[in-house]
């Protein structure tokens, strides 16, 4: 197993310009729609799929050490970006094309809504500052998304700071959000397991699939270095309440990264493993998961399909039931000029 063909490669077009990005200090220049990290299909009519995807935090550069600290600084290109749902169509005669970009909102009240940041929450996550190096004020309800699904008229998110879940209807407004229990300096519902509250920084939740009324809701790494055991949240969108952590193995201490998930129409998963690397031997591999049985079997190896170069690979669903598409995070350009991209691949899945 693990055979799959690369059917093709499509850049993003008709995609908005810098223009469209609030400008603050430390403008660094060009930069591209970004961001991509998880992705749904909301339909297809015609051969034209609409597919829908989660900006995360927005453009920032590589941790700054603190000597003596540990905790790291992070640079904001733009502090004041706006965390947004990005809707894209796909065909195979039209390609991968822009639709709409949909930001997320707070409601206040019935009059007033107030946009959404992607600034750190609390003095547990890395210190935000500028481009410039000014330190930025912490938002308490500030938000890195990285996984999203469609749920009738609305959609769940999933973010790396609280961990946290999020309920938001289809014009972008935050209905709710779950943070784990015995949380501070965070803003959500503390009803998630505490023990999610120790992921490492910047390893929050990464990825989320539907099945029925059940959310899979994965971390992105370990809560321990030296284990292979990725924690996962089963969420019940019905009653609307955690129904338990699973533990989900990686196949090899490399994968020490989900890039994300998506579901299967008999209940199963397809979860996403990679190191992070860009060299043709990076690993990056595709499962089949049995949440019940815990069942696994591989499915795609991407970098023997000749997927290589793109570092975060962070959304992926199917298609029909032997089409993958996949979107990875292009870091808005910031490195080495990455172009938003959509990859389809041929799969071949047994019962």
């Amino acid at each position: 197993m693990g055979d799959a063909k690369l059917i093709g490669i499509w850049p993003l077009l008709d995609a908005p310009g810098v223009a469209s990005f609030p400008k603050t200090q430390g403008d660094p220049g060009k930069l591209q729609l970004g961001g991509f990290s998880g992705l749904c299909c909301q339909g297809e009519r015609d051969g034209v799929f609409t597919l829908v995807s989660i900006s995360d935090r927005g453009p920032n550069k590589d941790p700054i050490p603190v000597p003596g600290e540990t905790r790291s600084l992070r640079p904001f290109v733009f502090p004041s970006f706006i965390p947004e749902i990005l809707i894209t169509t796909w065909s195979a005669a039209q390609g991968w094309r822009y639709s709409s970009r949909v930001p997320l909102t707070w409601s206040e009240s019935s009059l007033k809504t107030s946009y959404a940041t992607g600034l750190p929450n609390s003095p547990d996550d890395e210190a935000p500052v500028a481009n410039d190096g000014t330190p930025l004020k912490l938002d308490p309800r500030g938000l890195d998304p990285e996984g999203i699904v469609l749920q009738d008229d609305h959609y769940w998110i999933v973010e790396e700071y609280g961990p946290s879940i999020l309920k938001i209807d289809l014009n972008g407004k935050i209905l709710k959000r779950w943070i784990p229990q015995q949380s501070t300096n965070r803003e959500g519902i503390r009803d998630l397991p505490a023990a999610l509250g120790a992921r490492a920084v910047n390893r929050g939740f990464e990825g989320v699939a539907l099945v029925g009324t059940k959310l899979y809701a994965f971390l992105q790494s370990p809560l321990a270095p030296a284990t292979d055991e990725i924690k996962v949240l089963i969420w019940d969108t019905k009653s609307e309440s955690s129904l338990g952590l699973a533990s989900y193995l990686l196949h090899d201490p490399k994968a020490n990264k989900i890039g994300d998930v998506t579901s299967m129409a008999d209940g199963r998963l397809l979860v996403l493993e990679q190191d992070g690397k860009t060299t043709p031997d990076a690993l990056r591999k595709i499962f089949v998961w049995n949440p019940e049985s815990g069942a696994k079997t591989l499915v795609a190896d991407l970098s023997k399909a000749g997927y290589v170069g793109r570092e975060k690979v962070e959304g992926l669903v199917l298609l029909g039931q032997d089409r993958l598409a996949i979107v990875s995070d292009n870091d808005y350009g910031l490195k080495n000029d990455t172009p938003s991209e959509l990859a389809l691949f041929e799969i071949r899945i047994s019962p």
